[in-house]
C-alpha cells in the first residue's frame, strides 16, 4: 500500500524462484529489498548474494536484527527495517 500511495511500482515474490524466473527481464538498476528470513530454511542473505551476482547492485536486506549481524556482507547496499523505505514517502 505504501508503494502505491507514493506512486512507486512494486513487484513482490513469495519465493526466490519466482524472482529468478523473471530476473533477466528486470533492469539491473531496480532496487531489491529482500527479507532476511524467507521461510522454509531459505536465508535472505544467501539469496541476496545470488541476486547480487546476477548484476543487481542495489540489494537491501530487510531485517529486524541489528545490521551488525550482517556487516560481513559487503555486497549489500544497506539494511532496512520491516517498514517501507523512507524514500517511498517522498514524491
Amino acid at each position: 500500500m505504501a508503494a502505491k500511495e507514493s506512486g512507486k511500482k512494486l513487484r513482490t515474490f513469495k519465493h526466490p524462484g519466482q524472482f529468478f524466473a523473471v530476473a533477466a527481464d528486470l533492469s539491473k538498476e531496480v532496487p531489491i529489498y529482500i527479507d532476511a528470513n524467507l521461510g522454509d530454511g531459505i536465508k535472505g542473505d544467501d539469496t541476496a548474494q545470488r541476486i547480487h551476482s546476477l548484476g543487481f547492485h542495489t540489494v537491501f536486506l530487510a531485517t529486524g536484527y541489528e545490521p551488525a549481524r550482517f556487516k560481513h556482507l559487503k555486497f549489500l547496499a544497506g539494511f532496512i527495517g520491516k517498514e517501507p523505505p523512507e524514500t517511498w514517502s517522498k514524491r
